[in-house]
C-alpha cells in the first residue's frame, strides 16, 4: 500500500454555449383573428355586464374583467391558474402582491402570467362606519369624520387588520387573474375596453339583465332601500329618469359602488332591521359576526362617496 499522492488535473469549466439568435415566428393573422373572434362570442353570448366585466370607474370609458369573467374566459380556453402570494406587513396592515401564472390544462405549456396587488390598507379595508358612540369611545387615532356631498357629517373606525387580510389575499388573486387572462389570449383593452372614441356610448347602452336587477334588489334591501331610492339617487346624481330594469351598465355599476359602502341596515341572516341602537348593542355584546365581505360582487378599484339613497 503506497501513500503517494496523485495529483489530478483539474478540468477547465464547460465552455459557455455561445448565443444564439432566437427567430419569432409571428403568429398567422388568421389564427390571431380567430381567437379574438373567440373571445368576443364568449363575451356576447355567455357574459353579462355589471356581473362578468363592467365599468372601470363612473366617468371612465371602457370596461373592465371582473373575477367572474375570468373565470368564464379561463373555463372556454382551458387555462389552469396558480398564483405565488408575496405578504408584505407592519402594524398598520398587510399587502399582498400576487402572480397569476398560467397554463394549458391538456398540455402544461406555459402561457404568461400576471400580477395583482392589495392591500388592507386600502380606504374600502382600513376603514368601516360607526355609530356615534362606537365613534367616541375609540381612540383619536382609529377614527375619523367624514362628509358627503351634501354636507352631512358619518363616523368611521379603524377596522382591525385580521378581520381584512383575507379579502385582501382574494383582492390580490383577483387583480392578477384580470391582467393574467386577457394579456395570454392577447386581447387586453380589444374586447372590453374597445375604441376609445367609442368605449363610453357601448358601455351606456348596454343593459345588464334580469338577474343582475336581482341582485342590484337584494343589495338594496340589506342597505335599508328599494327601488324607489335606487331610482331617486339616480335621478338626482346622474340624471337618470328610465326605469330600473333599463338601468344601463355604466349607471349600474355606479349604483353598486354607491350600496357596498353603505352600512347594512337588515341583517342578512334573520332578515331583522338594524337601527342604530341594536347596532350599537351587537357590538357591546362582542358580536364577531363578520359583514359580508364588499369585493365579493363588484369590481375594485371605484373610489366613491356614501350617497344617501
Amino acid at each position: 500500500m503506497t501513500t503517494e499522492i496523485v495529483k489530478q488535473e483539474q478540468t477547465a469549466p464547460p465552455a459557455i454555449a455561445a448565443a444564439q439568435a432566437v427567430e419569432l415566428q409571428a403568429m398567422q393573422a388568421s389564427v390571431l383573428l380567430a381567437r379574438m373572434q373567440s373571445v368576443e362570442n364568449v363575451v356576447r353570448e355567455v357574459m353579462k355586464p355589471g356581473i362578468h366585466y363592467g365599468p372601470v370607474a363612473p366617468g371612465v370609458p371602457g370596461n373592465m374583467l371582473y373575477k367572474a369573467g375570468s373565470e368564464i374566459l379561463a373555463a372556454a380556453f382551458q387555462l389552469a391558474l396558480a398564483y405565488e402570494i408575496r405578504t408584505e406587513h407592519d402594524e398598520d396592515g398587510r399587502r399582498y402582491i400576487a402572480v397569476c401564472t398560467v397554463t394549458h390544462q391538456p398540455s402544461g405549456t406555459f402561457l404568461g402570467s400576471g400580477v395583482g396587488e392589495c392591500s388592507t390598507s386600502e380606504t374600502k379595508f382600513k376603514w368601516r362606519g360607526a355609530h356615534k358612540r362606537e365613534y367616541d369611545a375609540t381612540p383619536a387615532d382609529r377614527r375619523r369624520e367624514k362628509f358627503t356631498k351634501k354636507g352631512d357629517r358619518y363616523y368611521q373606525v379603524r377596522e382591525e387588520v385580521d378581520d381584512k387580510a383575507n379579502t385582501a389575499l382574494k383582492m390580490a388573486t383577483k387583480r392578477a387573474a384580470a391582467d393574467a387572462i386577457p394579456a395570454v389570449l392577447g386581447v387586453r383593452g380589444s374586447v372590453l375596453l374597445g375604441d376609445a372614441s367609442d368605449a363610453a356610448a357601448q358601455t351606456a347602452a348596454m343593459k345588464v339583465g334580469d338577474d343582475a336587477i336581482a341582485t342590484l334588489a337584494k343589495l338594496a334591501a340589506l342597505k335599508g332601500t328599494d327601488s324607489t331610492g335606487l331610482l331617486k339617487a339616480a335621478s338626482k346624481h346622474r340624471g337618470y329618469r328610465g326605469r330600473l330594469e333599463d338601468v344601463p351598465a355604466e349607471l349600474y355599476g355606479w349604483m353598486i359602488a354607491q350600496l357596498i359602502e353603505l352600512p347594512d341596515k337588515v341583517d342578512p341572516i334573520s332578515g331583522e332591521v338594524i337601527d342604530a341602537d341594536d347596532e350599537q348593542a351587537r357590538a357591546d355584546q362582542g358580536d364577531d359576526s363578520e359583514p359580508e365581505s364588499a369585493d365579493d360582487g363588484g369590481e375594485d378599484g371605484i373610489a366613491t362617496e356614501q350617497i344617501p339613497f
